[in-house]
């Protein structure tokens, strides 16, 4: 019998082909394919749910069925290799640039990447922000000069 890491390597495999994990098993042994196949099939419309709930507006500027296909191709491209789609999300930029058929939005993957930092400030750990006496300090020991937007 295979270990519990090894059953999940081939589930995870098993998800973004065509074939069934190794071991998979069902009381009629004529009905795993078929369930395998529904489980596949909600894994990816939860995952191109979360692209679409990542990319709010990027979404909104292709439409949603457009969006809908570009997030079924990105998961069949990059399949998840960890639980968590966070990872997953940063290479949308740039499959969004290399797609010649929204070459009409040449600003698209711009917005994709800002929806990204977004997310990623989001989901940063709070840090104190640095007081403006160590910036004036690091400044003047350094010969920065502070672009005139920067205020107190």
């Amino acid at each position: 019998m295979s270990s519990h890491l090894e059953f999940a390597h081939n589930f995870q495999i098993a998800l973004s082909g065509d074939q069934l994990p190794v071991g998979a098993q069902a009381d009629d042994p004529s009905d795993i394919t078929q369930r395998f196949n529904v489980y596949r099939n909600n894994v990816a419309y939860e995952l191109a749910q979360a692209l679409s709930r990542q990319f709010p507006a990027t979404q909104r500027l292709v439409g949603a069925e457009c969006f809908a296909g570009v997030a079924q191709m990105f998961i069949a491209q990059h399949p998840p290799t960890q639980p968590d789609t966070y990872r997953l999300v940063h290479r949308v930029s740039a499959v969004l640039a290399a797609l010649g058929s929204l070459s009409s939005l040449p600003y698209l993957s711009d917005v994709a990447r800002i929806e990204w930092a977004r997310s990623r400030a989001y989901q940063a750990a709070n840090a104190s922000p640095v007081k403006a006496t160590q910036l004036n300090t690091l400044a003047r020991h350094h010969r920065m000069h502070l672009h005139p937007s920067v205020q107190n």
